[in-house]
């Protein structure tokens, strides 16, 4: 800051000053309105929801869920057939239960999964059109054919 030497000196750095204190108060007004509205319980919840809105993980476990568990039901009602075992049908809970962890935590293994039956039922339906063209050839005597 200059040397004062004169009151007009004074009066102008007392202005300035005073303008600096103002600008300063309003700068830290408007701080401490900001971190009010964000420790309020209403704005805390409303970060949080939007957080888990818009996490990818969470799209992927709502999404991951209801298949692990439809799957794993399905390899229960597989597994246990029509049986009254007991010890049968805590196996099949069990099952359940671990078929819906698996798939829910490691999508992937889902997969590979589906892409196991697709390659075995494209092989059957490879395998029987051959066998249904073999047959055919075998059935037709040697005159019809020329």
């Amino acid at each position: 800051m200059p040397k004062i030497t004169s009151s007009i000196d004074l009066r102008a750095a007392i202005v300035a000053l005073e303008i600096k204190q103002k600008q300063e108060e309003t700068s830290l007004k408007e701080g401490f309105y900001l971190a009010y509205q964000e420790i309020q319980p209403v704005q805390i919840i409303k970060s949080s929801v939007k957080k888990l809105i818009d996490s990818n993980d969470l799209k992927d476990d709502l999404i991951n869920a209801p298949i692990g568990m439809a799957v794993g039901y399905v390899s229960k009602s597989l597994f246990e057939g029509e049986t009254h075992s007991p010890a049968r049908k805590l196996l099949g809970t069990a099952l359940v239960f671990g078929v819906t962890n698996l798939i829910t935590k490691k999508p992937e293994f889902l997969k590979v999964v589906k892409e196991g039956f697709m390659h075995l039922f494209r092989n059957s339906a490879v395998e029987e059109e051959t066998d249904a063209s073999i047959d055919e050839k075998k059935e037709v005597p040697e005159e019809q054919r020329l």
